[in-house]
This record gives C-alpha cells, structure tokens and sequence, in this order.
C-alpha cells in the first residue's frame, strides 16, 4: 500500500494527456499552475575544474536572490568563498547566512539541518571530503589503530598516515547520505562539486549525485589566442526539458532564469 501523502502532486481532472489543465491538488491544497511553479523545488548542481566560475556563478546568484528579499544558507568549507563573496556589496553580505565549517561535523550537520531559507548552497562538496577524510584520519591516529575486514593495524607513525584506500567506500557513502538528506527539505538546493575520477567507488558518487540532482552544469574555462580565458557552460542534464550538451555562455542567466518564477 502506498502512502499518498508521499506523491502531494495530483491533477486535478482530464489526465496526464489534458495539457491546457491549469488547476492541480498540492496535498489538499489546489493550486494554479503559476503557484505550482513555486512549489517545486531546484536541486542544481555545478561541476568543474578550478576556476571555472563555479563559485563566483553561486556568489552572484546568491546576490540576486538576497536582492529579491529572499532567505539564502551559504555553507562554505574553510571559507574557500572569500574572494567571490568579497565582491558583493555589504548590505548583500548582511542578507547571506554563511557558514563557514572547518570540521567533518560541522559540514554535515549544516549540510542536513532543516531550514526555512529559500535557497541553501553548499560551496562546495570535495571540501567537505577533504574535511571528511581529515576526520577519518584524525580518529584513527587517535585511536592508533585501524582494522580492515578482520585485521588490525598499528598507526606507526602518525606523521605520514594516510586514510587507507579500503576505507574510501564508506568516506564516498557517508557524502552520499549527507546529500541525499539534504535534499529531501523544502529550500531549494546548489551544490558545487570538482570532477571526481580514476577510481570505481568515486565515479558510482558522481553518478549518483547527478541522478539526484534536476539540473546539472558543467562550467569550463578555454584559454584564448588572446591570452585571455573564456569561461562557459554546458547542459549536462535539465530535468523537464529535453536539452542536453547545449552550451551556455552565461551561467548566471541560466540560474537566474531558474528562479525568477519563484520570486
């Protein structure tokens, strides 16, 4: 038996074919198509090499938001963001709740808390495996040891311990969880994240990751004759809408264009 309080999207009447339908159910609540468009939530995420934009993108859309009175989370990992934020003006700053996390913890829990906001940003999400991994260490070198299936080893020298390869799994799984809960919530969610590569467990992450997300862009940056760099972006999936691989010059329209029925 399923529960219908799960599915809170209902036509209201003609079926799915009756295109021109302008009134649908939201729970108990009918509502036009203009405030469905509301309601529905982004889950969008931004993927890329360094310096492709990817935080400057999320700053400025941040900005436009705040400009438009709207509540915004802004969950940066070792406060990566300060030059992108610097560039806003100090009545924008003011309307930005930043977290900045230095710890495994405090990136996981920011990242899963419930909110109110409009929209939460998490700056992005290979810092929180970074922060991740440190934690993993740290317990280990505190504890001196670790085991793997049924064998222990001694930490011999706490200088040069690095986090076992055997334990990336359950490193890649926790990240996946952390995300995979903070998008059940009501705000709206972006997140960044650099290309993750060369292992098996990494690139099952990634594709995991773009499976939950509705709209994912990948940012790209090509150096000109000029000397010059020209930095773009490519559709890789736009849930709802049958492009991908188109190219996008300006991200920041694309996002904004994202949220502008929203306002």
């Amino acid at each position: 038996m399923y529960d219908i309080s799960l599915f809170p999207l209902t036509i209201r009447k003609g079926g799915l074919r009756n295109t021109l339908l302008s009134d649908f159910f939201w729970g108990d609540k009918m509502v036009k198509r203009e405030e469905l468009r509301k309601l529905i939530k982004e889950k969008i995420l931004l993927y890329g090499d360094t310096d492709t934009g990817k935080t400057f993108a999320s700053a400025k859309l941040v900005a436009f938001l705040v400009e438009n009175d709207k509540k915004v989370i802004f969950i940066d990992p070792e406060f990566g963001s300060q030059r992108e934020l610097d560039l806003l003006s100090d009545d924008i700053l003011e309307g930005i709740d930043l977290r900045v996390v230095r710890t495994y913890p405090e990136f996981r829990d920011a990242c899963m808390e419930d909110s109110d906001c409009f929209l939460k940003v998490i700056d992005g999400l290979s810092e929180g495996m970074e922060l991740h991994k440190r934690f993993l260490e740290d317990r280990f070198i505190a504890q001196g040891s670790y085991t793997v299936k049924d064998k222990t080893f001694k930490i011999e020298d706490i200088e040069t311990f690095s986090l076992p390869w055997q334990t990336y799994a359950k490193l890649y799984s926790d990240l996946k969880g952390v995300v995979y809960k903070a998008i059940q919530h009501k705000y709206h969610f972006l997140m960044t994240m650099h290309p993750l590569k060369t292992t098996e467990s990494r690139i099952e992450l990634t594709q995991s990751i773009f499976r939950k997300m509705d709209t994912v862009l990948e940012l790209r940056r090509d150096e000109t004759s000029e000397g010059g760099v020209n930095r773009y972006g490519v559709i890789k999936k736009n849930r709802g809408v049958d492009v991908s691989n188109c190219v996008v010059p300006d991200v920041l329209e694309i996002l904004k264009k994202k949220f502008e029925a929203r306002l």
